[in-house]
């Protein structure tokens, strides 16, 4: 498993932070409750508010662009992302059409359009949250940050030595 890993300065770390904040759309809305529920709200187009299911299917307005025939939801009130239930998520991060979360456990799943998420879809979208294997052994992510089309975590390396 061929995985890059960027060492970076305190202050390069920082500056990367508000790069990658900049780039999160500002219609999407996500919430994070002190027990590790996640709620999100707003515009879902692309999957990355992580509420398909049956569960939301009537707090969801679906339309479509008559001039594209894109067809785009919308959640106007908070809905419970049901999919991270059995998850105690800790760090949440929304990019510009997709979203990323840091379980307690170290574990990251994304969700939304394919291109930010960062694991192999046969879709263009996801619309409930993936969990991100290639991740899996190697590294217990602490933070996420997402931006228009990339995601990237803060991770515990395990020390290996190298013979």
């Amino acid at each position: 498993l061929d995985t890059p890993v960027v060492e970076v300065t305190y202050e390069a770390g920082e500056e990367l932070k508000g790069v990658c904040a900049s780039g999160a759309e500002p219609w999407i809305s996500m919430e994070l409750q002190p027990y590790g529920g996640v709620y999100a709200w707003g515009s879902g187009s692309h999957g990355q508010l992580g509420l398909a299911g049956i569960e939301n299917r009537e707090l969801l307005t679906r339309t479509q662009n008559a001039l594209t025939g894109e067809e785009t939801s919308f959640a106007s009130q908070p809905c419970y992302v049901a999919h991270l239930h059995e998850h105690q998520v800790v760090d949440l991060a929304c990019g510009a059409s997709h979203t990323v979360a840091v379980t307690q456990q170290g574990e990251v799943f994304a969700w939304g359009a394919a291109d930010g998420l960062g694991v192999p879809l046969d879709a263009p979208c996801s619309e409930v949250p993936v969990f991100v294997e290639q991740l899996e052994g190697l590294a217990k992510a602490t933070r996420a940050f997402a931006g228009q089309n990339h995601s990237f975590v803060l991770a515990e390396m395990p020390f290996r030595s190298v013979v």
